[in-house]
């Protein structure tokens, strides 16, 4: 399936240089009937939002923002102060609930996991990251199944099922590692992105300074590492097959391909802002999203980036943070997270076609997929 050629992680960063088309999403012709054309019988929409709170959550996110914590090593603190767990937990609800939309049924799961969530879906079972620890639901009825933590496991930010392999690849963002693990929570395959990142110069002196607690670290739940202090603050592990994983590193603003089995890398997009999602599709293109520039890539087979969609920030209000989440392939259909208008953007790369459709505006929502 892969066939570019693959860089040592131990080289320095080359980029590929190609030159893709540039659309801007203003030039799609709005569709009221999009939907329609990626409903499959029988079938229902899943969609995992972070909180049903949203708004709860900006305020304590844009005051510690103001207040400037997180820019020194005094937010290194052992164990989860009060204000920690009103971030992390707020008043959001543990209990996955069921509702309907849009004449679809569709599972919420307002859970503590900001990402992209794993489906099982020979076993009908989604595990959906939580913080320090992964929580499998069975889909049909919404409930819980059982809770997978690990010392590895800090402030986890997406989760990657492979059918094939019946193992999960998981982004633990606080210690800036991949982990593959199976379903009882061994430890296969692990990577390092900080030693990547260092290795190729990609980690700033103040960070290494907030970092300087976190060595030798026995359990990582016992700290909160919140985004300024990591290193790469990693938002995306997707398996591509059973040996590459597409990966995204916010703070450095790059999307690679790492080869597990090599242990080789190759740089795939780069001068990203804040990215997230590597979302492989049906006909063989991978899908990355810019989310600070509200910009979506179109990679090929061999990576080579041929389309750029922007404009999605177009109407965002002026005092609001613009975010566009990961966009997820359906069927055909590519489908963008705008969590700040609260839509799921869905347009079609071939037709020029796109139709917005509104969900209640305290959801943020991270996953969407068919089941």
């Amino acid at each position: 399936m892969i066939s570019a050629q693959e860089q040592s992680h131990q080289t320095e960063a080359e980029t590929v240089v190609e030159t893709p088309v540039y659309t801007d999403i203003a030039e799609y012709t709005t569709d009221g009937g999009l939907l329609d054309e990626i409903e499959v019988h029988g079938s229902k929409w899943l969609i995992v939002t972070y909180t049903d709170q949203l708004e709860t959550w900006k305020k304590v996110w844009k005051k510690r923002c103001a207040t400037g914590e997180g820019k020194n090593q005094s937010i290194l603190a052992e164990l989860r102060t009060e204000e920690d767990i009103l971030l992390r937990e707020g008043a959001i609800s543990q209990t996955p609930s069921l509702t309907q939309i849009y004449d679809t049924t569709v599972l919420v799961s307002n859970l503590n996991g900001p990402m992209n969530s794993g489906i099982d879906r020979a076993n009908g079972i989604l595990y959906s990251p939580c913080s320090q620890e992964i929580i499998a639901i069975n889909i049909e009825s919404g409930k819980e199944i059982n809770r997978i933590t690990l010392p590895l496991f800090n402030d986890l930010h997406s989760v990657s099922f492979n059918q094939k392999t019946e193992t999960m690849m998981v982004v633990s963002s606080g210690a800036d590692k991949v982990i593959e693990i199976d379903r009882s929570g061994k430890i296969i395959w692990k990577w390092d992105a900080t030693n990547y990142a260092d290795e190729l110069g990609l980690i700033n002196e103040e960070t290494k300074q907030r970092r300087t607690k976190l060595v030798d670290v026995k359990d990582y739940r016992e700290w909160v590492v919140p985004t300024p202090a990591q290193t790469t603050h990693i938002n995306t592990a997707t398996w591509l097959d059973e040996s590459h994983i597409g990966v995204t590193l916010f703070h450095q603003g790059i999307a690679l391909v790492v080869n597990k089995e090599t242990n080789t890398t190759q740089i795939v997009a780069t001068e990203l802002v804040k990215p997230h999602g590597f979302q492989p599709t049906e006909d063989g293109k991978f899908i990355v999203t810019s989310t600070g520039q509200g910009k979506v890539l179109v990679l090929d087979h061999e990576f080579k980036i041929i389309e750029e969609i922007t404009g999605f920030f177009d109407g965002h209000p002026a005092d609001e943070i613009s975010w566009i989440h990961t966009t997820f392939p359906i069927g055909e259909k590519l489908v963008a997270l705008d969590q700040t208008l609260a839509e799921m953007v869905i347009f079609d790369l071939k037709s020029k076609r796109i139709q917005r459709i509104k969900h209640p505006h305290g959801w943020k929502v991270a996953f969407i997929d068919r089941v």
